[in-house]
């Protein structure tokens, strides 16, 4: 998923956003990367602490740049 062309104003991404966007896609996620700011980095971290096993991906498949 990818925001950074969008014209209208986007929601903030915190850990509820990240869980609402990524449920669905559960057991199908392959890799996820994750470039931005260092407060966006350490949103994604934290979020991934809880939600990276029911999203059924492992440490390893995440990248936070």
């Amino acid at each position: 998923m990818r925001l950074s062309d969008a014209k209208e104003k986007q929601p903030r991404w915190d850990k509820a956003f990240i869980e609402k966007e990524l449920t669905p896609l559960a057991g199908n996620i392959k890799k996820v990367y994750v470039c931005g700011a260092p407060a966006l980095n350490e949103t994604f971290d934290r979020a991934f602490e809880e939600l990276a096993p029911k999203l059924k991906v492992e440490w390893k498949d995440i990248e936070i740049l």
